[in-house]
């Protein structure tokens, strides 16, 4: 619980230095709720600029010693795409991402390689709704890649076999 808490305030930290390094705070005049938006709005830019591309074929063997459960989290309106056709990037477009952004961020998957890191993101969630947890089985962890901010993604789609729903219809979490 403390990590999770001191990521977020990190996280939070970094975004609002980066707002008053750009001095972006010295004129606004509206509430903490649009305050809180733009913090969001921030990071995500901040994330996608950070982001290095590389393409990799991933490796989908369950046996392999190194693989394991990972976590992704996504919006419900996600669900029934993620349930056929597994987890895409370039089906993004029924919902935002969980930073809100309403295009990838990186040409891969986002995920969690614990509860914790799961947690995080539910708490992050600014896809304007109730989310789901997804478990996703058999990927080598060696081929996920850093975002430059401690997220990792994997430089593939997951296939819908790989996938399982875990937990559904989570509601929105206040954050700050």
């Amino acid at each position: 619980m403390n990590r999770a808490h001191a990521q977020t305030h990190a996280l939070g930290e970094e975004t609002m230095a980066s707002l008053k390094a750009r001095r972006l705070l010295r004129k606004l005049s509206c509430g903490a709720t649009r305050i809180i938006d733009l913090v969001k709005a921030v990071r995500s830019l901040e994330l996608t600029a950070s982001t290095r591309r590389r393409s990799l074929t991933a490796s989908y063997t369950p046996d392999v010693s190194h693989t394991s459960n990972l976590l992704h989290v996504s919006s419900v309106r996600n669900r029934q795409s993620i349930a056929q056709h597994g987890l895409d990037w370039t089906r993004m477009g029924a919902a935002p991402g969980i930073a809100g952004s309403s295009r990838p961020e990186v040409e891969g998957i986002f995920v969690c390689r614990d509860e914790e890191e799961a947690e995080f993101l539910m708490q992050i969630n600014n896809t304007g709704g109730p989310i789901d947890v997804w478990s996703v089985d058999g990927i080598d962890e060696e081929l996920l890649l850093d975002n430059g901010n401690g997220f990792v993604y994997l430089p593939d789609r997951i296939p819908a076999a790989h996938v399982r729903l875990v937990r559904s219809d989570v509601p929105p979490q206040l954050v700050f």
